[in-house]
């Protein structure tokens, strides 16, 4: 059977004959379905930039892990292979005599570069770009021994200690250090910035890396939660970041700032 049908606003009555009653139909008039799209799009973009940079912060850590993994085990396998197992000291490789450019080449056996910079200075060239500090207060450059891995990720020695690893920073591995090494952990690209993809390191003695900015280790001294602006990593207050890596390690992998 047919059935009358009457509109009333939004809303759609219809008499069923066959059943004897009227029944009631609702739906949306187009303001509100735009009210409701524009809510939305307002929560959308309240809170999807905030999980893309969860996201980004996420695999920046993963890969400073990764960074992290294999070069400890590249400088543990490198001082066994010489016949100094656990003893970088014993292998001549940071006497003083050696230069970053050396390290940088015999380290060639246990990474696989796709450039070698040799030592270059503090601009940008084929295996780094200049970085910004944590407080984006300035930028600058790094000089020593550089190389760009096949496997993304670039690398700065800095083997200015010229003690054959008799220099400490602290209690610990960091009582015998040999020399520095900064790591971005995605190459040349960006936001080339200390404490998000550059990351600091103290290559000790036993061949293991170590962080920057360690409270265990340099409980008194400058770590990643005092003041001093060179070497921690905090946002309440001026900050380069090199101690980031510390931050990050002694909060079990997480970056929070």
């Amino acid at each position: 059977m047919k059935k009358s049908t009457t509109k009333i606003l939004n809303k759609k009555i219809v008499f069923n004959k066959s059943i004897g009653i009227y029944q009631r139909y609702t739906g949306f008039t187009l303001a509100e379905v735009l009210i409701t799209l524009g809510i939305i799009g307002v929560i959308a973009a309240m809170t999807i930039p905030t999980l893309v940079a969860n996201y980004q912060q996420q695999v920046y850590v993963t890969e400073l892990k990764k960074v992290y993994t294999e070069l400890n085990q590249v400088f543990i396998n490198y001082a066994a292979a010489e016949g100094c197992p656990g003893d970088l000291a014993c292998t001549g490789m940071f006497d003083g005599a050696s230069q970053e450019a050396n390290i940088v080449n015999t380290l060639a056996s246990y990474i696989k570069y796709s450039k070698n910079c040799g030592r270059s200075g503090t601009g940008p060239n084929d295996c780094i770009t200049t970085y910004k500090y944590l407080d984006n207060s300035s930028s600058a450059g790094m000089w020593g021994g550089q190389a760009l891995t096949e496997s993304g990720y670039s690398f700065v020695i800095n083997d200015y200690f010229a003690t054959n690893c008799a220099t400490s920073n602290g209690n610990g591995p960091l009582s015998s250090n040999c020399a520095e090494i900064f790591v971005d952990v995605n190459g040349k690209q960006k936001p080339n910035m200390l404490g998000r993809d550059w990351f600091a390191f103290f290559i000790t003695k036993t061949g293991v890396l170590y962080p920057q900015g360690s409270i265990l280790s340099a409980p008194g001294g400058s770590n990643w939660n005092t003041a001093t602006q060179s070497s921690n990593c905090r946002t309440d207050v001026a900050s380069y970041g090199r101690g980031c890596a510390g931050r990050i390690m002694e909060n079990s992998w997480m970056l929070d700032y």
